[in-house]
């Protein structure tokens, strides 16, 4: 039985978020710091994250896992690519995202 990405819990943690690129110009914020529940997951985090700023996401954000994500989630500067229903975001981790689609 597959866990759900973001469980509930009571206890919260804050994460720091950095958004770059088109990500940046969309939601109108480069930094942000961000409160999700104690036990959550990278795409738990992501599923959050689009609900927080639907017009950014919902236009960015696909399944990573099927290699079809224009997003890049960087945790601690290490690049998530696999697996992240099963990696968890803890206490101050530092969360990049870059758009992989880059204007000129």
């Amino acid at each position: 039985m597959k866990r759900d990405l973001l469980e509930n819990t009571d206890k919260k943690i804050c994460v720091h978020v950095h958004m770059y690129g088109v990500l940046a110009d969309y939601s109108n914020i480069r930094n942000i710091d961000i409160t999700v529940p104690e036990r959550t997951s990278i795409a738990g985090f992501m599923k959050f994250m689009t609900a927080y700023f639907p017009d950014t996401f919902n236009t960015q954000w696909m399944l990573p896992h099927e290699n079809h994500s224009l997003i890049k989630v960087f945790r601690n500067g290490e690049l998530i690519t696999l697996e992240i229903d099963q990696q968890w975001v803890k206490e101050g981790d530092d969360i990049r995202l870059f758009s992989a689609i880059s204007g000129g």
